[in-house]
């Protein structure tokens, strides 16, 4: 019931605030009344792109101008006020192609950089970046802002030993400690309850303003199910994703025991309320072998849409702005070896990116544009991957080098 009150105040919170926000909806057409996808609409502050209708959503709050860029395309100025309808008219550029000379590729830019500290995690705030560093030990650690000129704008001197950061459904910042929760701002770093962080904020993957989503994965669970929470604060299971070979396996451990050790854990289950098969499976060490791992089946938001890419039904899962199932596909990228379970999206322009290890190299698929495009990262054994706009950052230490650990920027994508 704590849970389900902190989540009710979650939403509620947001919803207080989303709902003075106004929107504008639109569709973008060309000369032959044909939709254009993949535009960049701005408003100043945020960018959406349209879909494969041409359509989009944006807030508006204060904003009298709209700014349109579609790759073939003269780029458009809107006057919000002078738009009748819901049509924007884009025309197309004249093709026109002009020599052009191949130089050889350009290698990735240092973003940050220090000799006497390393970076052990970053996180985009805007047009800034927090920086997690460490100078003589890495559990002593200290919190730093820079702005894109590479200057320092804020610190904060760290009182316990610090992991990494954390972005929630709602573009909040927080950093997970050994012992506490801070949420990260240039104004304070405040503490918040553990178990509020990862039994609330943790758990919620994706919202709108209609709706949120909670999920109760568990790293030691075959199974976890996605499950809507309304403005009303009524629940509805949206999705259920399993291992079913891992589950089978999971459940099995209970069977296999002694009939002496059976009897201790259904003992311990009246007692206490928990799973027998949840004890029986701590208590052979199956969470922790050869044979376990934990799920991975993301839920993005893409524009108004809501995608969960169910690796275990190889199934691409879509569900409306109101969460409602819209559409489901066949994925076949996971089946790759070199695939490393991790899927990563542009802060910016909200594309899917499949990170793939090969030989030391990682390379990125684009999962959103249809072609599945692959990308080549230039250094070896790179951590902390993240996308943005496009460009690729992450951080690299040579291999058997005094250099600390520095944030590098490349653009293989563009």
């Amino acid at each position: 019931m704590h849970i389900r009150r902190y989540i009710l105040a979650i939403v509620l919170l947001h919803f207080s605030s989303l709902s003075k926000a106004q929107r504008f909806e639109a569709c973008l057409m060309d000369q032959d009344g044909k939709p254009v996808s993949g535009a960049v609409v701005s408003n100043g502050n945020k960018q959406v792109f349209s879909n494969s209708k041409g359509c989009f959503k944006i807030d508006t709050v204060r904003v009298k101008r709209l700014q349109i860029n579609r790759t073939g395309f003269e780029p458009l100025n809107v006057d919000l006020a002078s738009i009748s309808g819901n049509t924007i008219a884009m025309v197309r550029k004249e093709n026109s192609l002009g020599t052009f000379e191949v130089n050889a590729s350009l290698q990735p830019d240092t973003i940050v950089s220090s000799p006497v500290w390393m970076i052990k995690d970053y996180i985009f705030s805007g047009d800034s970046i927090w920086l997690l560093t460490w100078e003589k030990r890495p559990d002593r650690c200290k919190l730093r802002l820079f702005d894109q000129q590479n200057h320092e704008l804020k610190a904060y001197q760290l009182p316990h030993n610090a992991e990494s950061f954390f972005k929630d459904a709602a573009g909040e910042i927080y950093l997970e400690c050994q012992a506490e929760v801070f949420r990260v701002s240039i104004e304070a770093l405040s503490g918040i309850r553990s178990n509020d962080y990862y039994k609330g904020i943790r758990r919620v993957p994706v919202m709108n303003d209609s709706a949120m989503v909670y999920s109760t994965w568990r790293r030691d669970r075959p199974e976890f199910a996605y499950i809507k929470l309304d403005r009303k604060g009524q629940y509805d299971t949206i999705l259920n994703v399993q291992d079913k070979r891992l589950r089978d396996l999971y459940y099995a451990e209970f069977k296999f025991l002694s009939f002496k050790d059976q009897t201790e854990i259904n003992r311990r289950c009246r007692r206490t309320g928990e799973d027998k098969y949840d004890l029986a499976a701590a208590y052979t060490g199956f969470t922790r072998s050869f044979w376990w791992h934990p799920l991975y089946s993301p839920m993005m938001k893409q524009n108004e849409q809501f995608e969960v890419f169910d690796h275990y039904r190889d199934s691409l899962v879509t569900f409306d702005d109101r969460l409602l199932r819209d559409n489901q596909a066949n994925i076949q990228f996971h089946e790759d070896k070199s695939y490393r379970r991790q899927l990563i999206q542009d802060e910016t322009t909200g594309e899917v990116y499949a990170l793939y290890l090969r030989l030391g190299v990682s390379w990125l698929k684009n999962l959103t544009n249809g072609k599945e495009e692959e990308f080549r990262l230039t250094h070896r054994y790179v951590e902390k991957i993240r996308i943005k706009n496009r460009s690729v950052y992450y951080l690299y230490r040579p291999f058997e080098s005094s250099q600390n650990t520095y944030l590098y920027k490349e653009n293989p994508i563009n």
